[in-house]
């Protein structure tokens, strides 16, 4: 039971990291404040930081951890070092961000990080690959885990935008006079208002679902049609909790809510109001990541 929810914990941090990640291309090309990208990127390397954390708690003799990188085909292998990029991309962006590097490079940077970050979105569902396990010998479980943290982009997007968290920027005045030289060569000196559009929440909360229906086809056509009664049972009792309530409830309809809510141009007077929905659904994203997780282990 320790080990399941350090899986589903790790799934969590793996696809806010991978959420934040991938958001700093799309800040990058929208041309956001530097701060916004700046708390972005930080917040990314805190949950890639905490992922590592959750995975190697699974192992429980640190001499493992040696083991694991010795075998480049494993699913740890791929964990760990979809972890070591993240924080190598997310990091390298950062400091070019504070450096005050040009704009092209800035975009070139959030591009690396963006697909980083959807690498290790792809190891983190690639753990649950399983040749052994009918239900988890299938490589389109995978794409459950792409599609929350698309849906944690496009929330930590907006977040990102709604209002400079400030985050990290509070050091010394070279470095904030730095920081804010980008935002004025990048946006402008005013402020500016952003939103998101309904088709932009639509696509959002459909990633996961199409990720989700990928497998469940996958499954059925390779097992055959008992499979598809043996689904039910993620609509029964904790396979209802954990699927249903979890991963669609608490994954799809939350982010999707939240963002609705958060849509539109926000003026800066709302800009708290916005913020506040953005990171809702950014949460409930990763977690129904987490509930996905567990909720495929019922298959087994």
């Amino acid at each position: 039971m320790l080990r399941e929810s350090l899986q589903a914990l790790y799934a969590v941090f793996a696809c806010a990291a991978a959420g934040c990640l991938m958001a700093l291309a799309l800040l990058e090309w929208r041309a956001a404040k530097a701060r916004a990208a700046s708390a972005v990127a930080l917040f990314g390397l805190l949950f890639v930081a905490a992922s590592a954390g959750a995975l190697l708690a699974q192992f429980g003799r640190p001499a493992m951890v040696f083991a694991a990188f010795a075998n480049p085909g494993s699913a740890i292998f791929r964990e760990l070092a979809s972890i070591v990029l993240a924080f190598i991309a997310g990091a390298v962006y950062w400091l070019a961000l504070f450096s005050g590097a040009k704009a092209a490079t800035m975009r070139r940077l959030g591009s690396a990080a963006a697909f980083a970050g959807l690498v290790l979105a792809l190891a983190c569902g690639s753990s649950l690959v399983m040749s052994w396990r009918p239900a988890w010998n299938t490589w389109t479980l995978v794409l459950p885990s792409a599609g929350f943290a698309g849906l944690a982009a496009a929330a930590a997007v907006f977040a990102g935008e709604a209002r400079s968290l400030g985050l990290g920027l509070a050091g010394s005045g070279a470095a904030l006079s730095r920081i804010r030289a980008a935002e004025a060569a990048a946006c402008g000196a005013g402020e500016r208002s952003v939103g998101v559009h309904s088709s932009q929440v639509l696509f959002g909360a459909l990633l996961p679902v199409l990720g989700i229906g990928c497998y469940f086809a996958a499954l059925v056509l390779a097992n055959g049609g008992a499979w598809a009664q043996r689904l039910t049972m993620l609509f029964s009792g904790e396979g209802a909790l954990l699927f249903a309530g979890g991963t669609l409830g608490l994954g799809v309809v939350v982010p999707a809510i939240g963002l609705w809510l958060a849509r539109g141009r926000v003026r800066q007077a709302a800009a708290g109001a916005a913020l506040f929905w953005a990171a809702l659904a950014f949460l409930a994203a990763s977690m129904g990541a987490g509930c996905w997780h567990r909720a495929v282990l019922l298959l087994g």
